[in-house]
């Protein structure tokens, strides 16, 4: 059962000592949305129904996928309870962190006065759990997004990794994809290529042992 309250949205800075995975703070899963919305949230008849907030955090989650290299399988059917289908990879799935932004409660057609009508509340029930899928899968990523940066600095082919870029995203609950976090990391990487530099022209120029 989700908590009551949302998830930290602390998230561990890149720094100088990048510690082991077992550092990761975890963080219990988001709570759903609260479907009795208060009505200054329902009243503004340009917000998003439901349907358009789950499409465009469809959409933010299959652009960092992409730019993970992370398979995710759209469903065949229109099956909003399946709305993001499962995330494939070659390893075990990574640790459950909440360093994300919830998704967007902004309804006027759903989450307002609740139904007793059989139908309403189905509607209302695939949309929690279209909304806790979401919350599921986005954590996946992003955990993913972390310890991709982090393994930039530990492998031996770190100017081959850090040409994958991640893009800048409206999906930056935490930093992940700030710009300084990326400003951070480009200067380790150019310290390390000065380093491998010298270490290489040391090593040439270095007389020989008879």
């Amino acid at each position: 059962m989700a908590p009551d309250s949302p998830a930290s949205m602390d998230c561990p800075i890149p720094s100088e000592d990048y510690g082991s995975e077992n550092d990761l703070q975890l963080s219990p899963p988001l709570s759903p949305p609260n479907l009795a919305m208060p009505d200054s949230d329902v009243a503004d008849n340009q917000s998003p129904s439901p349907e358009e907030d789950l499409r465009l955090y469809s959409q933010t989650i299959n652009k960092v996928a992409k730019v993970m290299g992370l398979q995710v399988e759209q469903p065949d059917t229109d099956d909003t309870c399946n709305l993001f289908g499962h995330l494939k990879k070659n390893r075990a799935p990574p640790l459950r962190l909440g360093f994300i932004p919830s998704l967007l409660k902004r309804s006027k057609s759903a989450f307002n006065t609740p139904s007793s009508m059989p139908h309403a509340q189905a509607y209302r029930s695939s949309l929690q759990d279209s909304w806790h899928v979401a919350d599921m899968a986005a954590k996946q990523i992003a955990t993913g997004v972390y310890l991709h940066r982090r393994a930039w600095l530990h492998t031996e082919t770190i100017m081959d990794d850090a040409q994958n870029r991640i893009e800048d995203s409206p999906f930056d609950g935490e930093r992940l994809f700030a710009a300084t976090t990326d400003e951070l990391l480009d200067i380790i990487f150019k310290k390390r290529k000065m380093a491998h530099s010298y270490l290489y022209q040391g090593n040439q120029t270095r007389p020989m042992a008879s």
